[in-house]
């Protein structure tokens, strides 16, 4: 089973749980489209993903859940971290942070979970 990015990581793009990863596996959509289902966030392809747990515990958005632990409002997002998977054309890889980003303060991260239902 692979790790899934939700949408709790929507427009962070805060690359810390990327940097450890063994594996390379998260991915970006080259033009995010909340429209077409391609929201701005990371993604993880899940045949590259070895099911490590390196990135979730640095995840400052706690965003990132094993497939099988995903809260029923997140199951979702297995499907959409899979696009990277079946259209790779669409998405390039990331390891570098796109633009600087401040570490999420504890109350942010809390009402990004409770705009989620979490």
């Amino acid at each position: 089973m692979a790790h899934v990015v939700t949408g709790l990581c929507q427009n962070c793009l805060d690359v810390s749980c990327v940097t450890d990863c063994p594996t390379e596996c998260f991915y970006i959509p080259k033009n995010p489209d909340p429209e077409t289902g391609l929201p701005l966030q990371l993604y993880i392809n899940p045949d590259e993903c070895v099911h490590c747990f390196k990135c979730v515990p640095l995840c400052p958005w706690e965003a990132i859940y094993p497939e099988e632990d995903l809260p029923e409002q997140l199951k979702a997002f297995s499907e959409v971290n899979a696009r990277s998977l079946s259209e790779p054309a669409l998405f390039e890889n990331i390891r570098e942070r796109p633009e600087d980003k401040p570490i999420p303060q504890p109350e942010a991260v809390e009402a990004n979970k409770k705009h989620w239902g979490l």
